[in-house]
């Protein structure tokens, strides 16, 4: 895997500087992103397979970096690792895990002890407070899943993003209707609204006055939390959530998929995406028109590695 490609080579971590200056206002998304290559290559070191690491939070898509001034709580780290690989990814997410938390124990002690709960294995959760905790504004949750990939992760993450559509319009996946009543799984079935709103709005008619104010509204409900995660509960959707879903997301994900089916039937060159959520187990493929295919992964890559 070309890891120059996206990652800096780094060799050791970075020198060690205060936690302020890393959950600094705004957020230093660059040296975050060199700590965990530095622990990329530190575990790597053990596996020898070219292991590298992204760190996305979705909103880079929106190329709008007043995101970094936010109270920023959830930290996800996607390892990539060569598809024919003999290994076990849940070895490599432990691996991962237990050198982040080493290096940011001696380098980040503040941070830390920042951390409240860390997601490894298959959406394993491991809780750093006890159970019923109410969170501080402080509290972080680092997510960390290992990918095995066919060229390196960010391709990976980018041909997840672009299906991601189909799950979206299909109802299945990180989509699925019957997991409606777990907020935190709503949230991600929002964001990747978004992101698919993003990626082939320029395909579809223009939103109207309506739908501009309830797009609004998916940005408002929007919540960075990770309470849910020590006081889960059901929480099903409001009134207004549905509103919404029926009136914009609903609509707007069927014209997305429909011109997406129509446009790669008709195309000379087709690509056809195989891939899994990130964040269920669901695997699905997906076909686009080539054209529309590197035109919206391009996209994904090239506002990720602009935002830091």
């Amino acid at each position: 895997m070309n890891q120059a490609a996206h990652n800096p080579p780094l060799a050791t971590p970075p020198k060690a500087t205060p936690a302020d200056t890393l959950f600094s206002q705004p957020f230093n998304n660059g040296l975050w992103r060199k700590l965990l290559q530095g622990v990329c290559q530190e575990v790597d070191a053990q596996y020898a397979l070219g292991l590298d690491v992204i760190s996305p939070f979705g909103f880079e898509l929106l190329e709008d970096k007043r995101y970094l001034y936010k109270n920023l709580k959830r930290f996800y780290c996607y390892v990539g690792f060569p598809e024919k690989a003999n290994v076990d990814k849940h070895d490599i997410e432990k691996a991962y895990a237990d050198a982040l938390l080493k290096t940011l124990k001696q380098h980040y002690p503040a941070v830390f002890d920042d951390i409240a709960i860390l997601i490894t294995h298959n959406n394993k959760l491991h809780k750093f407070r006890p159970d019923n905790y109410l969170c501080t504004p402080a509290d972080k949750l680092i997510d960390i899943s290992a990918h095995p990939v066919k060229k390196d992760i960010l391709s990976h993450y980018a041909d997840y993003l672009t299906a991601s559509v189909s799950t979206l319009f299909n109802k299945t996946g990180e989509a699925d209707v019957e997991r409606n009543s777990e907020y935190v799984m709503r949230v991600r079935y929002y964001q990747l609204y978004i992101i698919s709103e993003t990626l082939y709005s320029q395909y579809l008619p223009a939103l109207s006055p309506q739908e501009i104010r309830l797009s609004r509204s998916v940005f408002a409900s929007l919540s960075n939390s990770i309470q849910a995660l020590f006081t889960p509960q059901s929480t099903p959707p409001t009134e207004e959530e549905k509103y919404i879903a029926k009136h914009l997301i609903d609509k707007r994900l069927a014209r997305m998929h429909a011109f997406l089916t129509a446009a790669s039937e008709k195309a000379a060159d087709i690509v056809t995406i195989e891939t899994g959520c990130y964040h269920t187990d669901h695997h699905f493929s997906f076909s686009l028109n080539q054209d529309i295919y590197e035109d919206a992964t391009s996209k994904v890559k090239s506002t990720y590695l602009n935002f830091s």
